[in-house]
């Protein structure tokens, strides 16, 4: 087990770092961030319930999908596309339900599913049909502008 870096535990998270299972380990770069995906049995966002969120699309989402991590979250407008593959909890009991169900039913069925839902997301996906588009319009449009 890696070991627990304290730097930056906060009052609110005193309860959770007494316990065996939690482990703060303090910011790493985003690059190592799949890396500790692929070591945990359940995604969660429990995000807090705010203009913020409401107006928010997060990429730790799509993130967990494409990891095929099952994922627990609180209610948000964006996760509504998702619902079929995403555990919505809406108070602190059903999100501990939540987390128990998605463990006992995960499957590798579940985690192509949820691959699937977000294969076509990635960024190189969305430059493919960009370049689609651009290629696809009249070429004197390029033309037009390029004579100025």
């Amino acid at each position: 087990m890696p070991e627990k870096d304290s730097t930056k535990e906060t009052h609110e998270c005193d309860g959770l770092c007494v316990k065996k299972n939690v482990w703060m380990l303090g910011q790493k770069p985003y690059e190592q961030i799949p890396h500790y995906g692929k070591c945990f049995d359940v995604a969660i966002m429990p995000w807090k319930q705010n203009r913020w969120i409401e107006a928010c699309n997060p990429i730790k989402l799509k993130e967990h999908l494409a990891l095929g991590k099952p994922i627990v979250s609180t209610p948000f407008p964006e996760l509504n596309k998702y619902l079929d593959v995403v555990y919505l909890a809406r108070t602190p009991k059903e999100f501990a339900n939540c987390i128990k169900r998605a463990i006992r039913q995960d499957s590798p069925k579940l985690v192509t599913t949820r691959r699937e839902k977000v294969k076509n997301s990635s960024w190189d996906t969305k430059a493919e049909l960009m370049l689609e588009e651009l290629l696809s319009q009249d070429s004197s449009l390029f033309t037009d502008r390029a004579n100025g």
